[in-house]
């Protein structure tokens, strides 16, 4: 097992059920926090949405009651965890407020084992009505002296998305669990192009032949955070996780196996050597990468900041310097065009299409990327011979040191280890490079920085090869975010203009007050910094 260095505290702060109640309320003019329905029906209250999950949930998994059991009894989860520990093999899942290991509140979690029910054992679900917590459930210690048996009896341990749920367990029970398969990642080798990568979905193709509807989180709950849905109801979902979980796995383990006939068959002998010896022993690695983070030094951050802000102020008006020494040729386009001009005065810096009317239209100047005979990306400036060229260049250098690190990188240090705790996915790239991105990265390429989400397969885009030098390279392939993971947050700005932001769950947006919440606790009249009012 790894070492671990600097590692932050297991106990340290999280987010409780009373707090994150608090959070939720925080800005609205209601007595409680309003849980707004993305499919339109947003002047429902809790309570009104709450029964109308009952309801769902009862017709759609209703008839897995039989096979289901909540565990809210000490010996009764002593008891689980004996029989798993005879079987040597279990499948466990957690229920989370947020998808922060670090801050997220554990609502209980899920085991399953052959010969058993799968169960859901409760640990911090509240009153819909009350908001208070809930009695007869199991405590977050007794939970992880239970779960650490497993650790120390060698039980295999099956996951899907096993970073996450190990993540979450350590810092909310204070286990280190070991896993031993992820179907995830199995699922990510055996078929690179999978178009659905949720749990749901690959077990409904795999285990049931596509016969079954996979419902999803959002689908049943309509995103209200699972601590708040009754326990009668949410251990139908929760426990069904473990088990699908497990099946899923007896699917995939054969052809992961060397010298089954599904893996010869299907000349699988490399990839799993791949999973048995690169990505599951790379598990844990990942785990300790992502908790212990980078420290991030915010008084250098400031000076950085300081620095480059003059700089850039500075190139802005060294281009705005040497472009008036070429005034009589652009007056002459400006009179030329007349109210067709589109040009700034002064001329905008960061405006694409007025730097390719300079560059083109009144300096006369060749593009020096093939196909792009108006390009304003590096590629087709760099090679300009000229002072207008240079001083572009020079001002962008200095506004992506900026936009992309100095202003950018403290957004995503952790109050509480002063640390950037970044995300990797070892099969996020069907090369096998790690990807440790999120949707709104800018990402730099030869037109310059693009969110990550506006690229598509087949762009081209700046990466640095295994000398360390920055080349130009193809995106073969694209990953992104299934609905169960996703809100729409409705933004108010200044002109009574709205605006729908598509993003995850643990987005972060900025308060009036200062404080950063996640798009998924954003409540109606919520105030933004900046906005005039917000939904979700």
């Amino acid at each position: 097992m790894p070492t671990l260095l600097n590692l932050p505290k297991l106990n340290q702060k999280r987010g409780n059920p009373n707090e994150l109640i608090d959070q939720m309320a925080r800005g609205s003019k209601q007595s409680a926090p309003i849980m707004a329905v993305r499919k339109g029906n947003k002047n429902q209250d809790l309570t009104s949405i709450i029964t109308s999950i009952k309801a769902s949930v009862a017709q759609n998994l209703g008839k897995y009651g039989d096979r289901y059991i909540a565990i809210r009894d000490k010996s009764e989860l002593t008891d689980y965890i004996d029989k798993c520990i005879e079987n040597k093999i279990c499948a466990i899942d957690t229920e989370t407020t947020s998808l922060d290991p670090l801050t997220t509140t554990i609502a209980g979690f899920s085991i399953f084992t052959p010969g058993e029910k799968a169960a859901y054992v409760p640990i911090n679900h509240c009153s819909y009505i009350t908001f208070t917590k809930l009695k007869n459930q199991l405590s977050e210690q007794f939970c992880g002296q239970q779960l650490q048996r497993l650790q120390d009896n060698n039980v295999k341990n099956i996951f899907f998305n096993a970073k996450f749920d190990i993540r979450v367990i350590r810092h909310t029970l204070g286990v280190k669990l070991n896993a031993y398969f992820d179907s995830y990642i199995a699922a990510k080798l055996l078929n690179e192009n999978e178009e659905e990568s949720n749990l749901k979905s690959l077990h409904n193709k795999y285990c049931l032949d596509g016969k079954e509807d996979a419902f999803r989180f959002s689908d049943l709950f309509d995103d209200v955070t699972f601590i708040y849905v009754p326990i009668g109801t949410g251990y139908l979902y929760a426990a069904r996780d473990a088990e699908i979980t497990y099946e899923l796995f007896k699917f995939q383990e054969p052809y992961l196996t060397k010298g089954t006939p599904e893996n010869i068959e299907s000349e699988l002998e490399g990839v799993s050597n791949v999973f048995w010896n690169i990505e599951m022993p790379l598990i844990d690695v990942n785990v300790d990468l992502e908790d212990t983070g980078v420290y991030f030094d915010m008084q250098l951050d400031e000076e950085f900041s300081k620095k480059y802000n003059e700089q850039l102020i500075e190139r802005e008006n060294e281009f705005h310097k040497i472009t008036a020494q070429y005034e009589k040729e652009i007056n002459s386009y400006r009179r030329i065009m007349g109210a067709n001009c589109k040009l700034d005065n002064p001329i905008s810096i960061g405006s694409p299409q007025q730097i390719a009317i300079l560059l083109y239209d009144i300096l006369k100047l060749t593009s020096c990327e093939k196909g792009k005979p108006r390009g304003t990306g590096e590629n087709a400036i760099k090679g300009m011979d000229h002072p207008v060229a240079k001083a572009i260049l020079d001002y962008r250098e200095t506004q992506k040191l900026l936009s992309t690190y100095v202003d950018k990188l403290p957004d995503d240090v952790n109050p509480q280890t002063h640390r950037i705790h970044a995300k990797f996915n070892p099969v996020g790239t069907v090369t096998g490079r790690y990807a440790c991105l999120n949707g709104i990265e800018p990402i730099e390429t030869p037109n310059g920085m693009i969110p990550i989400s506006c690229l598509n397969v087949g762009d081209e885009v700046y990466c640095l090869n295994n000398n360390g030098e920055k080349v130009t390279s193809i995106i073969e392939s694209s990953f992104c975010y299934s609905n169960e993971d996703m809100v729409d947050v409705i933004i108010e700005d200044d002109n009574g203009n709205e605006v729908t932001i598509r993003c995850t769950k643990n987005h972060r947006f900025l308060g009036q007050d200062g404080n950063y919440v996640e798009a998924q606790y954003l409540r109606e009249g919520f105030p933004l910094k900046g906005v005039t009012n917000c939904e979700n």
